[in-house]
């Protein structure tokens, strides 16, 4: 993409490394780097919002382009976002396109993640998708696919797991303008199936059929 504000953007990946890497560490036995992860973690919590957070944005003090999408779509993927910082990444985020195909997921996660269904849904319409054959040789777009079926599953269906492999799961669905969704998630467990559709009538109506 371009006009990358960098150090949010980094700070930011980095901030989510340390996270899974704490996870890591437990899962696999190594308890004794937990600390020095939690340190780094913390001080990124510290330094990171008065470094970067102008009132309109996430943005570097010497990066002199347009605000950029993807830094403050990850301040909000990432965590390091305040909930009262949300109207206004909204506003960029509706405002601001320069991200790759492959960082764009990471734009519609945010907006989602700030519970903006509507505006995601609107760039799921905007974004050119997958399109065989369309230039002639092969797909348009094929990178972008990939990431929004996730989101799809994961945020629009609202089926995400709250424990490893799926040994719990929440469904928290959000529609947005959406009528129906059906999907089926495999587990180790078995499938997950679920769908949610609302009419005139029914105003909304839910089936799940989930592993034990």
């Amino acid at each position: 993409g371009t006009n990358i504000d960098v150090p949010p953007t980094e700070n930011a990946w980095y901030y989510l490394a340390l996270k899974a890497a704490i996870e890591m560490a437990k899962l696999t036995g190594n308890q004794q780097d937990v600390a020095s992860y939690q340190a780094k973690l913390k001080s990124i919590e510290e330094h990171y919002r008065p470094k970067f957070w102008t009132g309109r944005g996430y943005r570097s003090p010497s990066y002199e382009g347009p605000t950029d999408d993807r830094a403050n779509a990850m301040a909000v993927v990432s965590g390091l976002a305040m909930p009262q910082d949300y109207a206004e990444i909204g506003k960029v985020l509706a405002r601001e396109q320069h991200a790759s195909p492959h960082m764009e997921k990471y734009v519609l996660e945010a907006l989602l993640l700030m519970h903006k269904p509507e505006l995601a849904r609107q760039m799921f319409d905007e974004i050119e998708l997958e399109g065989f054959g369309s230039l002639g040789r092969g797909t348009c777009n094929h990178a972008w696919s990939g990431g929004p079926l996730t989101i799809l599953s994961q945020y629009f269906a609202g089926i995400a797991p709250t424990s490893p492999a799926f040994e719990s799961y929440e469904i928290l669905p959000q529609l947005g303008e959406l009528k129906h969704i059906e999907t089926k998630v495999p587990t180790q467990h078995g499938l997950i199936e679920f769908e949610i559709k609302r009419t005139e009538k029914v105003p909304l109506q839910l089936e799940l059929t989930s592993p034990k």
